[in-house]
């Protein structure tokens, strides 16, 4: 112990510095020992030695000093020191790292419910329905005539058509009985309906024809018996399903 106080006593400035740090640190001292063995317990010594200097010692085995509920006697007055060091200041946040790397690609989901098939409505006018014989034609959309293939349409969409519905303008007097059918590849389907005695309306609900992109589509009516006194238009309409 004599050999260190005589190294010290050489190098005073190593003294010094223990000194200052001692004091640096008074804020966080605790006297007299406490009983806190978390902190590290040691003497001062208030007499100045010839340097002016004081002297801060703990002696690992002697009397006195050895716990926290030890006491310095004739060797100074107890000092106590926190073992950790104060927490120093926050350092400055570093620069943003890059990005990483797109993450794989997640499953596909499972395919929604198809929904609901779309119904168009298609149809057209026949302007001069026959009076004493023969059949008129008409194209989807309208223009009429006697010769079927000239009104006959492809179809651009495939398809089923049905429930038919047929209006006349107006009656056409006399007695005549009128067939109105949807033709497909210019032959009669059963989708058609009758005008007779008079009426000026019919429709067929239940009756269904399918249609192929290579097939051909017209409506006519025909005349099957009697005469009619006035040729009115008819106006006609189907529903059309796409497959």
């Amino acid at each position: 112990m004599m050999a260190f106080a005589r190294a010290l006593l050489r190098r005073p400035w190593l003294l010094s510095l223990g000194v200052g740090l001692v004091a640096a640190g008074l804020a966080g001292l605790v006297s007299a020992h406490g009983g806190d063995s978390t902190l590290v317990h040691g003497c001062v010594n208030l007499s100045g030695n010839p340097r002016g200097q004081l002297l801060v010692y703990s002696v690992p085995g002697a009397t006195g000093l050895e716990g926290p509920n030890s006491s310095c006697g004739t060797r100074g007055q107890p000092l106590d020191w926190s073992g950790a060091g104060l927490a120093g200041a926050s350092g400055a946040q570093g620069p943003a790292g890059s990005t990483g790397a797109a993450g794989a690609t997640g499953a596909v989901g499972a395919t929604g419910a198809s929904g609901p098939i779309a119904h168009s409505v298609i149809g057209g006018t026949i302007s001069n329905i026959p009076t004493t014989g023969g059949t008129q034609y008409s194209t989807i959309f309208g223009i009429d005539g006697t010769a079927g293939f000239e009104q006959e349409l492809t179809m651009p969409s495939s398809g089923t058509v049905k429930n038919l519905q047929v209006e006349l303008e107006g009656p056409p007097g006399g007695s005549p009985a009128y067939e109105v059918m949807v033709v497909k590849n210019q032959s009669a389907t059963f989708l058609a309906c009758f005008l007779v005695s008079g009426a000026t309306t019919c429709g067929n609900p239940n009756s269904t024809v399918h249609f192929a992109t290579t097939d051909t589509i017209l409506v006519g009516v025909r005349l099957n018996a009697g005469t009619a006194m006035v040729s009115q238009p008819l106006h006609w309409a189907v529903t059309f399903v796409p497959d």
